[in-house]
């Protein structure tokens, strides 16, 4: 399915998500995209679309049972500028990747994310998606170890694998009639009335 924008005269800000191509639970990839989802969502999308652009949340995901990789943002005024933010992300760690201690520091967020305690709600979530997903615990050991094996050449090469099914990426936005306006132009696609 191609690119989408949805418009609404009820709406004032909008909400953007773009879907690029990720890595499945069990490749050596995954890890280096899990840390790189959670880089870009702490640090650059932080700065460039929420601080700079005005929105009041943008986040970048991976999901390794669809094998996906995902950008959000949301109460955005300007969702546009924050599809054009997604590839500057992408392209500056592509390019210039990161130094090794924004790794080694990267590296302790992300797995503190991973093994820290969750509610009890958030816990039992959890479990029924790794049943659901066939994810064992040998599956999540093992991408702690390799996570925690990470290198600043394995989070640029993430970048660069995402970045290359850009031209292939699936776009989509919601928004009042001027955000809706800015995204169409943009991916070149009309805009869907929800009013």
């Amino acid at each position: 399915p191609g690119s989408e924008v949805f418009s609404s005269s009820q709406l004032q800000t909008g909400f953007s998500a773009l879907s690029l191509r990720g890595s499945r639970l069990g490749s050596r990839d995954y890890p280096a995209e899990l840390l790189l989802s959670h880089y870009l969502s702490t640090a650059f999308l932080w700065e460039e679309v929420r601080m700079k652009g005005g929105a009041y949340g943008a986040s970048a995901s991976c999901d390794p049972g669809d094998a996906i990789f995902v950008f959000t943002s949301y109460r955005d005024p300007d969702p546009q500028r924050s599809l054009k933010a997604f590839k500057k992300g992408l392209e500056s760690i592509a390019t210039e990747g990161l130094s090794e201690a924004l790794v080694e520091k990267t590296l302790i967020g992300t797995y503190s994310r991973e093994t820290g305690p969750r509610a009890p709600g958030d816990r039992a979530w959890a479990e029924l998606l790794r049943l659901l997903y066939g994810i064992t615990e040998r599956h999540r050991l093992k991408k702690l170890e390799d996570l925690i094996s990470i290198k600043s050449s394995d989070v640029q090469r993430a970048a660069e694998r995402v970045l290359a099914s850009f031209d292939a990426s699936t776009a989509a936005v919601v928004g009042g009639p001027s955000q809706a306006t800015s995204a169409a132009k943009g991916l070149g696609v009309p805009i869907r009335d929800l009013d």
